[in-house]
C-alpha cells in the first residue's frame, strides 16, 4: 500500500509540470469532439432505435406495473428511459475515445518524464511495446463498451446506477495504463510477474481515479491522472523486483 499512496503522492506532483499540464487537454477535446459529433449526427437513430424497443425492456415493464398499481401514470417513460440511455452511450462514447487518446499520446509522454525524474537507472528491456499496447488498449477499450453497454439496464435498480460506473471507470483507468506504464521497460518475463501479482494495486489506483471523477471538473483531468500515478506505480514495482532478484543498485523514488 506505501508504493501505492506514494505514487498517487508523485501523480499528483507530476500533473502539474508543463508537459502534463498541456497533455491534459488532448483527451479532453478528442472526447468533447466526439460527443458533438455524435449528437449532432448519432442521437436521433440510436434514441429511435431504443424507443422502439422499451416495450421489451423486463425492468421498464415492471417499473411501469408497479406505477400503475399506485396511480401513477407511466406514460412517457419509455421516451424518457430511451433519451437518458441515449445520453448515456454517447458519454461512454466520448469517455472511451478520451480515454485511447489519452493512452496513445499521453502514456509515451508520461513514461519518458517520469522515468527520466525518477527511474534513470532503470534499463529499458521491454519487446514488441507498441503492438503489445496497442492489443491492449483494442481489448480494453472493447470489454469497457460491451460491459458498459449490456448493463444499462441495470441502472434502473436502486444502487446499482451508482456502482456500475465506478466499476467500469475503475476497469477503464486500471487496465488501460497498467500494461503501458512498463511495457517499454519490463522484459516479457517482468511485465507477466508484476501484471500477475500486482494487478490489486492497479485496480485500487483505478478506482481511486473513479471515485474522484464524481467531483465536478476533476474528472476532466482524471484520464492523464490515472496515467500518471499508474505509470509511478508500475516503475516502482519494476525498480524493486529487479533489485530483490537481479541486486541492482537502486536509488529511492522521489
Amino acid at each position: 500500500m506505501i508504493e501505492i499512496f506514494r505514487a498517487l503522492k508523485n501523480g499528483i506532483q507530476t500533473q502539474f509540470h508543463p508537459k502534463m499540464v498541456f497533455a491534459t487537454f488532448l483527451p479532453l477535446i478528442a472526447g468533447l469532439s466526439v460527443f458533438i459529433i455524435f449528437c449532432i449526427f448519432v442521437w436521433s437513430g440510436i434514441n429511435h432505435w431504443l424507443m422502439t424497443s422499451t416495450s421489451d425492456w423486463w425492468i421498464l415493464n415492471q417499473i411501469s406495473n408497479i406505477l400503475n398499481e399506485v396511480g401513477l401514470s407511466a406514460h412517457g417513460l419509455g421516451e424518457f428511459a430511451a433519451w437518458i440511455v441515449t445520453l448515456i452511450c454517447v458519454i461512454v462514447m466520448s469517455i472511451i475515445c478520451g480515454i485511447v487518446v489519452a493512452g496513445i499520446f499521453v502514456t509515451p509522454i508520461a513514461v519518458n518524464l517520469i522515468s527520466k525524474s525518477h527511474f534513470p537507472y532503470l534499463s529499458r528491456e521491454g519487446k514488441y511495446a507498441t503492438s503489445i499496447s496497442i492489443l491492449n488498449s483494442f481489448k480494453v477499450t472493447l470489454i469497457f463498451a460491451l460491459g458498459w453497454l449490456l448493463t444499462l439496464p441495470l441502472w434502473l435498480i436502486p444502487g446499482l446506477n451508482i456502482i456500475l460506473p465506478i466499476f467500469w471507470m475503475s476497469y477503464a483507468y486500471a487496465n488501460m495504463t497498467k500494461v503501458d506504464s512498463i511495457v517499454e521497460h519490463a522484459s516479457p518475463t517482468e511485465r507477466q510477474y508484476l501484471l500477475e501479482n500486482y494487478k490489486g494495486g492497479f485496480w485500487f489506483i483505478g478506482l481511486v481515479c473513479a471515485l474522484l471523477s464524481l467531483i465536478p471538473f476533476l474528472g476532466l483531468v482524471m484520464p492523464v491522472f490515472s496515467i500518471l500515478a499508474c505509470t509511478h506505480y508500475g516503475l516502482s514495482l519494476l525498480d524493486i523486483h529487479r533489485k530483490e532478484n537481479r541486486f541492482l543498485p537502486t536509488v529511492p523514488s522521489k
